[in-house]
């Protein structure tokens, strides 16, 4: 059965909220780890950053940002990271996605063009706020012939805590179809990104594996 919202809706609470929200990083470690990232920009050049998760179709998140279907060698998407502070919690984490190294991989998403550095301050806050990715600045490429361009990006730290490692893949389709927290179900996070890359164009096997398997565990109960 495929995965859609209104099988989601009857299986999976809207929300789930801890008795006791989890730590994350202060505002004054964020703004310190800004100003260090930005030490990387080069002068002159447009702030960039590469999404690939939630940052996708989050766009609130980065008013008036141009966004362009990209590609990002040596890297490969991955539900790498255990989410205990939106779409999971604490006693019952779901997963998130994170950028891992694979020389021989590639990752398609989206390459925002941020209209100035301040529009990267609620972006650093989104990504940076768990603790568990690293900023790095690498090398994207926009589809239909692009130029390679500088961004900044979000890359699983290996080691965090909350870093998952590579689960089976029914593994993972298991924690999706359960695991809800305070932005909702784990399963809607998967859903939207099958459908943000679909819309641009672009494709990604695993999610499409993973929305079959999870649409089948929600519906056999």
């Amino acid at each position: 059965m495929p995965l859609t919202r209104a099988l989601i809706a009857r299986r999976l609470p809207e929300s789930r909220h801890p008795p006791q929200p989890p730590p994350t990083a202060s505002e004054a470690l964020l703004r310190a780890g800004l100003r260090g990232a930005l030490c990387g920009h080069r002068a002159g050049d447009p702030l960039r950053v590469f999404a690939y998760g939630s940052l996708m179709w989050e766009r609130a998140v980065a008013p008036g940002a141009e966004a362009r279907p990209a590609r990002l060698r040596g890297f490969a998407r991955r539900w790498s990271l255990r989410d205990i502070h939106n779409r999971g919690v604490p006693e019952a984490p779901g997963l998130t996605l994170g950028l891992e190294p694979e020389p021989d991989a590639c990752c398609d998403g989206l390459l925002l063009t941020l209209p100035d550095a301040a529009a990267l301050w609620p972006v650093w806050q989104h990504e940076m706020r768990p603790g568990f990715y690293r900023a790095a600045w690498v090398t994207a490429v926009p589809r239909l012939q692009g130029v390679p361009a500088r961004a900044l990006t979000f890359v699983a730290d290996a080691a965090h805590p909350l870093h998952a490692g590579a689960l089976p893949e029914a593994t993972q389709a298991r924690i999706l179809a359960r695991a809800v927290g305070p932005s909702g179900p784990d399963a809607d996070y998967l859903l939207s990104a099958q459908e943000t890359l679909r819309g641009a164009g672009l494709e990604d096997a695993l999610l499409d594996r993973l929305c079959g398997q999870v649409g089948r565990l929600l519906a056999c109960g």
